[in-house]
Parts: C-alpha cells; structure tokens; sequence
C-alpha cells in the first residue's frame, strides 16, 4: 500500500513534482522575495539570488515567474534555465517566452521585443535559474542595452563571486538561507494540512530530528520526509517518531 492510500490523502505531500508545484513561503522565501520585489519595482538592472543546492531556489523563481506586477510595476517575465545547456539555447528560451522570434537574429528580436514592451511601460524580468557565467555576460550585456530590462541570474553559493563579475552590474544580493527550525515544522504541517491529512502523522520530535538531519535543507527536508512516510506505511505505524527518521536517513546515506 502506499502511504498516500494508507493515510487517506488527497495528494503526495512531499514528492517531487509536488516541490515545484506548490509554494511555501517561509521566513527564508519572504525575504527573498521582498528584495526580489525591491529590485524590480526601483528598476534595478541586475539582482543575485544564490543560495545552496535544495534551498527552493528554482521553486521561488517560478513563484516570481507567475506574478502578474510587482507593486505598480508592469512586468513581462521570463524564466530560463542554464544547467549544462550554452548561451544559444537560452537565448532562444528567452526569446521563445518573451513572444519573438526564436530564429534568425537572436539578440537583436530580443531586444525589440524588450523595447516594445517598454513603450507600453512593462518592465522585462529575466530570471536565470542555475546562472553561469557565460550566460550571465550575455545577461550583462543584454541589459546595458536595454534600460527596463532586469536581470535576477540565481546560482549556488560557490558560483556566486565568478557569476557577480561577470554579470558586472553591482547586482543586489538576495540570500536564501536555510530554514529555521519553526520554518521547518510549519512547512511539514502546511504540506499535510495541503493534502487533508486527518492526522499529525509526524511527532514533534520526529520534527525536531527532520530538521537536523536535513540540515534546513527544504530539499532534503521534504526527500527524508518522504522515506518516512513510506517506510512508515509499509510498516503499518500511524506516527512517524525520531527513530523512524533516523532509519531512513541511514539508509538515505548508505544508497547514496
């Protein structure tokens, strides 16, 4: 049985593509997304956003991407990841998404579209999820010729200085750090409560010990707490305690 029968939910609570659907703003997301804000809304050319890998970098970039304005600000916004991919390929996901033509002359259908927007008073917002710094010098000079162009180019916390060089624009900082523990347990509470469960499911101190294990990680966080209730159903146990945590993340650690 899985757990999502074993415990009448109505949804996986913390399975994969639940992570990129569903948004939780915790203190960590709210501050980050207030500086996000701040950028756009003063028309600032450039912000970097950075924070370590399952720290719900690309699930708050896509909160961004599905906003409609930023205060009074206008906004068009385009959302594009680098990964292994070149400066062509992301170039033409930006023109795709920005309504030009995704063939011929890349920059320049960019730019007018950039322009045409401007005319109407509608800010463009690049979000560059997994910036390098191939693309982040072509963010660069993107913007310097486009002035309601703004550029948020999101990288790892290793990346950060050699991405901000050349990106060359005294790009605003905008951490994401880790959660706290109270993010922690009203995250869990908030996925459970998302999926109408009927139960607690997890014990404080099963909450307590996620937390640690996961080390504020919400990605790792929402993986372990997965296993758990997996394991948990397999097993027939109603409420997941602090062993059980500790179980999974052993076995976590040994598949790795």
């Amino acid at each position: 049985m899985s757990y999502h029968s074993f415990w009448s939910l109505r949804s996986v609570p913390f399975g994969a593509s639940e992570l990129g659907q569903q948004f939780f703003a915790a203190r960590p997301q709210r501050e980050a997304f207030a500086r996000l804000h701040y950028v756009v809304e003063n028309g600032h050319a450039a912000g970097l956003l950075f924070g370590a890998m399952g720290s719900g970098r690309t699930v708050l970039l896509k909160q961004v991407a599905s906003s409609r304005g930023f205060g009074d600000t206008a906004v068009e916004v385009a959302l594009t990841g680098c990964g292994q991919r070149g400066s062509e390929p992301v170039l033409r996901s930006l023109a795709t998404q920005l309504g030009a033509s995704p063939a011929g002359d890349l920059w320049r259908a960019i730019s007018e579209r950039v322009l045409a927007s401007a005319r109407q008073k509608v800010r463009t917002l690049w979000l560059i999820d997994d910036a390098t710094t191939e693309v982040a010098r072509l963010a660069a000079s993107l913007v310097s010729d486009c002035r309601w162009m703004t550029v948020i180019a999101a990288t790892e916390p290793e990346r950060a200085r050699s991405v901000a060089a050349e990106l060359g624009l005294c790009p605003l900082r905008i951490d994401l750090p880790p959660f706290a523990l109270s993010d922690t347990m009203q995250f869990i509470r908030h996925r459970l409560n998302e999926a109408q469960a009927r139960e607690p499911i997890f014990s404080d101190s099963a909450l307590v010990r996620l937390h640690e294990l996961g080390d504020g990680s919400v990605g790792v966080i929402s993986h372990l707490a997965e296993l758990a209730m997996s394991a948990a159903a397999s097993h027939g146990v109603r409420e997941i305690g602090a062993q059980l945590i500790e179980a999974v993340q052993e076995e976590f650690v040994r598949a790795a």
